[in-house]
């Protein structure tokens, strides 16, 4: 079909290999279309129907060894900044959280400090709700533009199976000089708490009430456990990392065992943040 060639509005790459695309630097080959307009995700999912993933910035995504679901990663005109009001900027959802930060810095804008060093786009965060140091990231979003059978739609959230399309996000901030401060603090505070010597999806679990799931992990002994490449980081319990040749498999059967002692020590169950791309 003449839509599936690439063309100065939709990329096509065939066998695209997701491990570049991954934080955690997993993920085998997959169809991978990147649209750069409107027009081009609208034919495209009209062809694709509800049959797709969504890639973002990849920093929570655990993807098998061979994926044949189409991936879509949004391009050129799902990024930009624009400033709507004194404290309020919309978004394009593919703009990484970096650009976002250093916009901010330059217009005196403070709100999204505790996040800063996280490898995401904003569609990625509104989607799952990131949160760092306590902050969620929804606490500041207004309203978000989604792409849904091709018609648009604005709304406050979007569930995380939901197959909508995040275009745009707008954010509320507070005028502030203090931003570069605030940043730096939050990204001394990420650097001593976290590790960042091997490849992570970042925190692989969501913390249950009134306690760290790392800290649960770390009670089970499970800190330097490993399957394969894959092993508890001894910094950071709540952390998996790829020591280089790490697969799907390792990862997964790392979390299943991470699951079943800490639900047989403390009769907890621990709940993934990370995103499952399976066949």
């Amino acid at each position: 079909m003449k839509l599936l060639e690439s063309s100065k509005e939709l990329e096509v790459r065939y066998n695209f290999p997701l491990k570049k695309l991954t934080s955690i630097k997993v993920g085998g080959e997959a169809l991978l279309f990147i649209p750069h307009t409107y027009s081009a995700l609208e034919e495209l999912t009209a062809i694709l129907g509800d049959r797709f993933y969504i890639l973002g910035g990849g920093s929570a995504i655990l993807a098998e060894e061979r994926i044949t679901t189409p991936v879509i990663k949004l391009g050129r005109e799902f990024v930009g900044i624009e400033r709507k009001d004194e404290t309020v900027l919309e978004v394009g959802s593919a703009t990484f959280l970096s650009s976002v930060l250093n916009y901010c810095l330059k217009n005196n804008l403070e709100g999204l400090e505790e996040f800063a060093g996280m490898p995401a786009t904003v569609g990625g965060m509104a989607k799952l709700d990131a949160t760092c140091f306590g902050k969620n990231f929804l606490s500041l979003v207004e309203e978000m533009e989604v792409f849904f059978s091709g018609r648009i739609y604005r709304m406050r959230r979007i569930e995380k199976n939901e197959k909508g399309i995040i275009t745009k996000v707008r954010i509320r901030l507070k005028a502030s000089s203090k931003g570069r401060k605030r940043l730096n603090y939050f990204l001394g505070e990420r650097l001593k708490r976290q590790d960042f010597s091997f490849p992570s999806a970042g925190c692989i679990f969501k913390n249950p009430k009134n306690i760290s799931a790392g800290f649960l992990i770390e009670r089970c002994g499970l800190k330097g456990r490993s399957v394969g490449d894959a092993f508890v980081s001894l910094k950071h319990a709540n952390f998996i990392l790829n020591r280089g040749e790490a697969i799907f498999r390792d990862i997964e059967e790392l979390i299943l065992l991470i699951k079943r002692e800490v639900r047989e020590i403390f009769g907890i169950e621990l709940e993934e943040k990370i995103i499952k791309w399976r066949n």
